[in-house]
């Protein structure tokens, strides 16, 4: 099972398979792991390399009581990349793990390519409006665990299969309650507006939902938009075969250049 350790000594833990030219690092979201990304490591490890990371806290990875802002986890799993000696990665970030996704891409450039994104809605609103997080988790002694995953349950679809749900939710719950909590408040504690602003990559955006996303044309005008259907938060999970062809296909259009960076 391999790890690879920060500076401070935290052990991150990681997947690498695949051959091939082209690269690309999946990195999930709140309360996840390298099992939310397998139906993506199964159906393009065959043509690419393919990097799964454990974020701190999450998964396999130790869980410190710090170190769980956005930009620190990007500077982390940068070298990891570096050490593994990969270079031009394709970031591929699922909702609560987009703000360490693209800091990556903003602070390592060289390291990454191009992005996509898959259900987040940046909030937009000044930082003296925002709440420290979003709402609050129980105690550890107040039924944390099973609070945390009923909460899980419900962010997939209803046509998703009830016993796959569960333990997805299941693995959630056992995510430390500081860690969930630090994962939060660190994804609230810098201008989401300000980041888009600074990517440079071709970035493809897929919704589950089709909210309002005008603000791509201000803020990040070179991103492309895509939406799936049938799915809950996690498409990755729930509707592969539709998050596999969007990804193919914006890979494909990657490499013949038909794909913009911000002007």
């Amino acid at each position: 099972m391999p790890f690879h350790e920060s500076p401070d000594g935290t052990r991150i833990h990681y997947r690498l398979a695949g051959s091939g030219e082209q690269g690309l690092v999946f990195i999930h979201g709140w309360c996840g792991n390298t099992r939310h990304w397998e139906p993506q490591a199964r159906a393009f490890a065959r043509t690419h390399r393919v990097l799964r990371v454990d974020r701190r806290g999450d998964g396999r990875s130790d869980a410190p009581p710090g170190g769980y802002d956005p930009r620190d986890q990007a500077d982390e799993m940068a070298g990891l990349i570096e050490v593994l000696g990969l270079r031009d990665l394709v970031a591929i970030g699922h909702a609560g793990g987009t703000p360490a996704t693209l800091q990556l891409a903003d602070r390592h450039p060289r390291l990454i390519r191009a992005n996509v994104v898959i259900d987040w809605g940046p909030d937009l609103r000044p930082l003296r409006e925002r709440r420290g997080g979003v709402g609050e988790l129980p105690g550890e002694d107040e039924g944390y665990e099973q609070d945390l995953a009923k909460r899980y349950e419900g962010f997939f679809g209803r046509y998703t299969d009830r016993d796959r749900v569960r333990g997805w939710a299941t693995e959630a719950a056992r995510t430390p309650r500081h860690v969930a909590m630090a994962n939060r408040v660190g994804s609230t504690n810098f201008s989401h507006a300000a980041l888009l602003r600074r990517i440079r990559q071709p970035t493809l955006w897929i919704n589950s939902t089709r909210p309002s996303l005008g603000f791509l044309r201000d803020l990040l005008p070179q991103a492309e938009q895509a939406w799936v259907i049938g799915t809950g938060h996690f498409p990755q999970l729930e509707v592969p075969e539709q998050i596999n062809v969007l990804l193919r296909n914006f890979l494909g259009r990657l490499e013949r250049g038909e794909v913009r960076s911000r002007r």
